[in-house]
C-alpha cells in the first residue's frame, strides 16, 4: 500500500493484530492518534483480542485425555497414527470449543460493544467547546421529556453536585438498531463525565470496569436502560461518581458491588 491509502476498518484490525507492514503501521498509528473514534475502536479490538485469549489459550495447552486415544488394539498402533488421532481428536475438542467460543461471545458482545460506543461518543465530543452537547442545562425539562419520548421510557437526570459536577446538556446519538442518550457533566478543573445509555442489552445487571489508554468506563444494566460511564479519571474516582449516579437512578435499591 502506498502512503495516502485510504484508511478503513480493514486497516484497524490489522493494527490491533499487529499485522500490519511496518510502514503501513505508521501510517495508519499516526491516523489513529489524530481520530479518537479511531483510537477507541482499535483498543475494543484489542481488548477483544485479549478476551479471546484469555478464554480460549488455555484450551490449546489441555492434553487429549486419555480415555478418548484408549483402544482394544491400541498397543499395535504406530505413534505416527496415535498422533494423527489425536490431532483428529483435538480438532474435534476445539471444534466444540469454538462453539462455546460463539455461544459465550454472543452472549458477552453486546454489552462489550456497548461499552466501545460509548468510548467513542465520549472520545468524540468530550473534547468539543461550543458544540460539547446538543440541548444544553438550561432547557432541562424540554429535554428530559425528549429524551423519554426518543428512548421510549421515563428519563432521569442525575444531579452530580455532590460529587462536584455540574450539568451541562445532553445529545442524542444513533446506537445499533435505536438511539441512545449521552449526558455530560463537568467539574471546576474543567474535567468531564459522560453518562451513556441506551434501551436493551441481553446481559446481566453487574457492573463492569474497562480502562484504555487513560479512559475509565463503568458500565452497567437496570430494568430500564444500559448505561455507560466515562471519564479521563482513575478507577477510584469514577466509582463514587458512579455511585452517586446509581443511587439517584435507583433509589431504595441495593448498594453497589464493586
Amino acid at each position: 500500500m502506498s502512503a495516502g491509502t485510504p484508511i478503513d476498518d480493514d486497516d484497524l484490525h490489522a493494527l490491533a493484530d499487529r499485522a500490519l507492514p511496518e510502514n503501513r503501521a505508521v501510517e495508519v498509528e499516526a491516523h489513529v492518534a489524530a481520530t479518537p473514534a479511531d483510537a477507541a475502536r482499535v483498543s475494543f479490538y484489542r481488548r477483544l483480542n485479549n478476551d479471546l485469549h484469555a478464554l480460549f489459550d488455555p484450551v490449546l495447552n489441555e492434553p487429549v485425555p486419555p480415555r478418548l486415544l484408549a483402544t482394544p488394539y491400541g498397543r499395535r498402533r504406530s505413534w505416527p497414527l496415535q498422533a494423527a488421532a489425536a490431532v483428529v481428536l483435538l480438532a474435534v475438542g476445539l471444534a466444540g470449543g469454538w462453539f462455546f467460543h460463539d455461544y459465550t461471545v454472543q452472549q458477552q458482545l453486546p454489552m462489550v460493544a456497548f461499552a466501545d460506543r460509548a468510548a467513542q461518543a465520549h472520545l468524540t465530543f468530550v473534547s468539543e467547546n461550543v458544540h460539547a452537547v446538543e440541548v444544553p442545562a438550561a432547557n432541562q425539562d424540554h429535554l428530559q421529556k425528549w429524551l423519554s419520548k426518543r428512548l421510549h421510557n421515563n428519563v432521569s437526570i442525575p444531579d452530580l453536585h455532590t460529587v462536584g459536577y455540574e450539568f451541562l446538556g445532553a445529545r442524542l446519538l444513533p446506537s445499533g438498531d435505536g438511539v441512545a442518550a449521552q449526558l455530560m457533566y463537568q467539574n471546576t478543573a474543567g474535567n468531564r463525565v459522560t453518562l451513556y445509555f441506551a434501551r436493551g442489552a441481553d446481559s446481566d445487571s453487574s457492573f463492569r470496569f474497562v480502562q484504555e489508554d487513560g479512559l475509565s468506563i463503568f458500565y452497567w444494566r437496570d430494568a430500564s436502560f444500559t448505561y455507560a460511564l466515562s471519564s479521563e479519571v482513575p478507577r477510584d474516582t469514577l466509582e463514587e461518581i458512579c455511585e452517586a449516579v446509581y443511587s439517584q437512578l435507583n433509589p431504595g435499591g441495593p448498594a453497589v458491588e464493586w
